[in-house]
């Protein structure tokens, strides 16, 4: 679709839902509704630097599999099940963006790269659950990690969190069932990781960041972590949880921080 006028701003819900088309421009389009590209066929498409707001599943289960953002982006949120069931393949997420909302990217399973941009705070509930990522960059800015945000990620190697993270809470299951999961290493400033996060991870090359805050190892957190040799628990840890390290076959060492307080 080419010609679009300078004069419209919004693209309404659901106006090319199930289109076949290929291509569009979008000159100085400022929101792009609900709905609105859900199930068409169009495969690439430029977000002009105008564009404020993308409502929800407005590329859910689209042929999408490229998209860029022009710069300076408006954008400050990635709507919930924006690119839910979707073909895209790759994504770096503009800078003003400080969230990623529920199921934004749910069995996006070619999705194998994303960058996430050092505005981002807050990553919600099955953000990239069941995708196609091999590795993923967490900016220190982040605090909260949602609950199953990166469950069944199975290609997943290895989650790394910058220098300085803020991070303080990892909710139920975000990592359950990352079979390939091994290099991941827990900021010091997280205080709350909820049951089940690891679950199912190998974890061949896990530990916690000196001066740690955790206070629990929550039920299951660790259970059936087959690669886990080795773990040295915090010494902010006051308890241990059942099945935390449950069929954790080959896990031969387990020390205490000194001063640790169980």
């Amino acid at each position: 679709v080419k010609g679009i006028p300078t004069a419209l701003t919004t693209i309404e819900k659901q106006a090319f839902e199930e289109s076949t088309i290929k291509h569009i421009d979008l000159p100085s389009v400022t929101t792009i509704g609900y709905r609105a590209f859900k199930g068409a066929k169009i495969e690439n498409i430029q977000i002009p630097s105008s564009i404020k707001s993308i409502e929800n599943t407005a590329f859910k289960e689209s042929y999408i599999k490229y998209i860029t953002f022009q710069s300076p982006s408006q954008l400050t949120s990635i709507e919930s099940h924006l690119f839910e069931k979707s073909s895209l393949c790759e994504i770096a997420i503009p800078s003003p963006v400080t969230s990623i909302g529920i199921s934004a990217f749910f069995l996006c399973q070619k999705l194998s790269s994303v960058v996430l941009p050092d505005s981002l705070t807050k990553i919600e509930d099955d953000a990239f659950n069941s995708t196609g990522l091999v590795k993923i960059v967490i900016p220190k800015s982040v605090t909260f990690i949602g609950r199953s945000a990166f469950n069944k990620c199975i290609n997943l190697t290895e989650v790394i969190f910058e220098k300085e993270s803020q991070l303080t809470k990892i909710c139920e299951s975000a990592f359950y069932e990352c079979q390939k999961l091994n290099v991941i290493s827990i900021p010091a400033s997280v205080t709350e990781i909820e049951k089940n996060v690891f679950r199912e991870c190998p974890l061949g090359q896990f530990s916690f960041d000196p001066n740690s805050k955790l206070s629990v190892i929550e039920e299951g957190l660790f259970n059936s972590c087959v690669g886990l040799k080795e773990i040295v628990i915090p010494a902010s840890v006051t308890s241990i949880k059942y099945y935390a390290f449950n069929n954790c076959e080959i896990l031969e060492i387990v020390n205490f921080e000194e001063n640790s307080k169980l």
